[in-house]
């Protein structure tokens, strides 16, 4: 959401809080809460910078890097809600460059591994099934000293067309299995 932009009266650049511009979200850098996010269509402001990609998806960058200071900031991003109930898995778009390539996705606490998907560079999924229909704390962590971006979050349901094909598969199975059984 880009409503709630502010004019910087120093640096002319577009700002708000996080609260209005990803709503839902909370943001922190070692543990403090983000006062600010930056609006800026081209290139990036530490600390944190959503602009807009060419497809007019929202993305945020973030820089744990601290230009001013030898100080460097993890950065996490935290939302609490609700999965999908047949949500399967978490796809996300990411990029990092820095000290560490972290694993940056973590649900209730508990570390997710992801898979990198092919001939997509900086597309990732997620198994979630486990957690759906669930509530949960989802949040996303990036190490000290690193930059990169995130965005494009989104959870896969399965369309009823799969749904459908999966029962007719099923079905046509039960009955060979009922046919072979009759024949012996």
């Amino acid at each position: 959401r880009l409503d709630s932009l502010t004019l910087d009266p120093d640096v002319q650049i577009l700002y708000g809080k996080p609260e209005d511009l990803v709503p839902g979200w909370t943001i922190t850098q070692n543990g403090n809460p983000v006062e600010r996010v930056w609006y800026y269509g081209a290139g990036s402001v530490w600390p944190l910078t959503l602009a807009a990609d060419q497809n007019g998806d929202h993305r945020i960058s973030y820089d744990g890097r601290n230009p001013p200071s030898s100080v460097n900031y993890a950065t996490t991003f935290t939302q609490v809600g609700t999965v999908p109930e047949w949500a399967v898995t978490l796809e996300f778009r990411w990029s990092e460059t820095g000290l560490f390539v972290s694993k940056p996705l973590r649900i209730n606490g508990e570390l997710v591994p992801l898979i990198e998907v092919p001939d997509f560079g900086g597309d990732y999924t997620a198994d979630i099934s486990r957690w759906a229909g669930q509530e949960v704390t989802l949040a996303f962590e990036f190490d000290a000293g690193n930059s990169g971006t995130l965005n494009s979050i989104r959870f896969t349901v399965p369309e009823p067309s799969t749904w459908a094909l999966l029962g007719v598969g099923a079905a046509g199975l039960g009955w060979l299995a009922l046919r072979g059984r009759k024949r012996g």
